[in-house]
């Protein structure tokens, strides 16, 4: 069992009719993929940990902002963009707290993404 509550990582979903590879290549600097099926869905990680959902993000925000042109159309062409932030859950602290600040959530509005929190169960074998 788990003893603390805390902020994993966060991972960028892409869902989208069409070839990501060009966007995934441009994004490989910054990022790995950790799932990825053809002309349909990608979810990437940064490759270096971040501290914070929020530096998680800003990080995500900067690399789309340095993308190549072609690949920011792509980014920009694809039905959905979502921002998967993953907590651990334990039994300290009751309750634990976990902040977007405003600043956060105005980068996740001007890439038109979304925002979803899986929480992994105190029993499960997340580290």
């Amino acid at each position: 069992m788990h003893s603390k509550t805390k902020f994993l990582n966060v991972d960028l979903e892409l869902r989208g009719a069409g070839d990501l590879d060009e966007l995934l290549e441009a994004l490989e600097p910054f990022a790995f993929v950790m799932s990825y099926e053809p002309g349909s869905y990608a979810a990437l990680e940064l490759n270096d940990d971040p501290e914070t959902a929020k530096d998680a993000i800003r990080q995500f925000h900067e690399a789309i902002e340095a993308l190549p042109a072609s690949a920011r159309a792509i980014l920009d062409g694809l039905k959905a963009r979502n921002f998967d932030i993953g907590i651990q859950s334990g039994s300290d602290p009751a309750p634990a707290f976990f902040r977007l600040p405003v600043e956060t959530l105005a980068l996740v509005s001007a890439l038109k993404a979304e925002v979803t929190f899986t929480v992994y169960g105190a029993n499960g074998d997340i580290d």
